[in-house]
């Protein structure tokens, strides 16, 4: 069962590709599907991008994403129509572990808890996620009907931006 914690650590979930070794990033990401059910044009993909996890840490985000996606889908609607999902995770390890509380730590998304003083709102830094998003929504559809269960990213030059 997954937990709010794991919740909490895993709530960006968005359709994107991440290459390149931003501010915050150990390393290139690493895409891994969770489950593919047809070709990407008449199915939605839904990307479990995950915060703060070290590069030490990856195989507890597996576990972590593998118990999300679990409880998403024995939920209705989404019980229902599985079969319209592709299901990918991205390895995005983090120079340091876990999320900030008020502030962000120097993680890939920057996420932190306590966002506008909610208890148990996470925010992470939209710009981030965006700059992410649009330079990359393109490589999902590409990816998503590879044979491949891992792809890895491109690594930008040092120090270069998102």
């Amino acid at each position: 069962m997954t937990s709010a914690r794991q919740v909490l650590r895993l709530a960006c979930l968005a359709l994107a590709l991440t290459v390149g070794v931003p501010a915050g990033r150990a390393e290139a990401d690493t895409l891994r599907s969770m489950g593919s059910t047809g070709p990407p044009r008449n199915r939605v993909d839904l990307i479990i991008l995950g915060d703060g996890y070290t590069s030490t840490e990856m195989a507890k985000f597996a576990t972590d994403a593998n118990d999300l996606v679990a409880y998403f889908f024995s939920q209705q609607p989404f019980k229902t129509y599985r079969k319209y999902f592709n299901v990918v995770r991205i390895e995005t390890p983090s120079v340091v572990s876990g999320t900030g509380f008020e502030t962000a730590k120097n993680t890939v998304y920057r996420s932190f808890l306590n966002c506008f003083a909610i208890p148990r709102l996470l925010c992470a830094d939209n710009a981030r996620v965006t700059t992410i998003l649009d330079r990359n929504l393109g490589s999902i559809v590409a990816t998503s009907s590879s044979s491949s269960s891992t792809i890895r990213g491109s690594a930008a030059p040092a120090g270069s931006s998102p």
